[in-house]
């Protein structure tokens, strides 16, 4: 899912470009790269409903885009050329990644053992219901209670978080997590450890955290869409889980937007290496001399991120370790 919304990002944001080449009140009608993002979009939404948040998410971005790029461009009348373009966009990216999710079920529609695929059976249609298609009518069904199950999921768990705790990592999933005494699974201290923790490198996360702050008040100071589509992004697959404030949790759901977490270090890592470079700004010297000092700033990091995911691999491969190397982990109470 991951793949596809990112990918569905870079096609929907082309159409700014194309905007700039045929001017800013040219009618923007035949745009495959939207086709191809209502396709990249139907895909993530096949793989978990949670996609849906991205379709919404970009589709309002890729809008906005619109509308900037047109009054930008001196459009006289940029907002109605505006929602023209909206429009457009509705009547195509919409039905486009319908049809992809659809073609998602196409093992199940043909089957009669699918769970739930026979429902249209025992409950006949009624009214203009029975315009529908029997198997059609059952996938709906399935879907009702796929959607009733998972919004009033709110069974308690060790691991369950919120979404206000994933900012820091407050809480990850312990998948497994095994002890031996002396002797055993190979064990020769006084206790070995074993354990798969869905832990993020915390350099890395909290770091990230910084970068979305910063990358948030560039984009507000300096309206670029790059910082933009990054926070689109973040805020898909992140804000999603606060509407259902009493649902179950995880940390893990965080991957959705874990490339936008990474690409909003890589958007700030950009401005580090840019930092006092400007030759009209500074004399040569003074710009090789800062060029130096952003790589090493740059490298350090990746150095100091490297060495913590080799410090936290154990935890990441359920390595046989010494209890107290296991505990030495553990750089948070609630990571116990």
């Amino acid at each position: 899912m991951v793949r596809f919304a990112r990918t569905a990002l870079t096609a929907a944001l082309t159409g700014g470009m194309m905007l700039a080449a045929l001017g800013p009140g040219a009618p923007l009608l035949w745009r495959p790269w939207r086709l191809l993002a209502g396709v990249l979009l139907g895909a993530a939404a096949a793989v978990k409903l949670s996609g849906l948040a991205f379709l919404a998410v970009f589709g309002i971005v890729v809008v906005l885009w619109d509308l900037q790029a047109r009054r930008a461009g001196g459009a006289r009348r940029w907002g109605l050329a505006g929602l023209r373009d909206a429009g457009v966009a509705v009547v195509t990216v919409l039905p486009v990644a319908a049809l992809t999710y659809l073609a998602s079920w196409v093992g199940w529609l043909r089957s009669g053992t699918g769970w739930g695929r026979l429902w249209h059976e025992s409950h006949p249609a009624e009214g203009l219901a029975a315009l529908v298609p029997g198997p059609v009518r059952s996938l709906w069904q399935y879907h009702l209670m796929s959607t009733d199950f998972h919004t009033g999921l709110d069974a308690g768990h060790d691991y369950a978080s919120t979404p206000w705790t994933w900012l820091f990592m407050g809480r990850p999933v312990s998948f497994h997590y095994e002890s031996f005494d002396p002797g055993e699974a190979g064990c020769r201290v006084e206790r070995c450890s074993s354990a798969i923790l869905d832990l993020a490198n915390p350099v890395i996360w909290w770091a990230g955290l910084i970068a979305l702050v910063l990358v948030f008040a560039l984009w507000l100071g300096r309206r670029d869409w790059r910082f933009g589509a990054i926070l689109s992004g973040y805020v898909a697959g992140f804000a999603v889980w606060l509407l259902f404030p009493g649902r179950t949790m995880f940390f893990f759901y965080t991957i959705a937007y874990h490339p936008f977490l990474i690409l909003s270090l890589v958007a700030v890592g950009a401005i580090v290496l840019r930092a006092g470079t400007d030759p009209q700004r500074f004399a040569a010297e003074e710009v090789r001399a800062n060029r130096r000092r952003n790589t090493v700033v740059i490298l350090s990091f990746l150095l100091l991120a490297t060495a913590v995911s080799i410090f936290f691999l154990p935890v990441w491969t359920g390595e046989l370790i010494d209890y107290e190397q296991w505990r030495l982990r553990m750089w948070l109470p609630s990571w116990v």
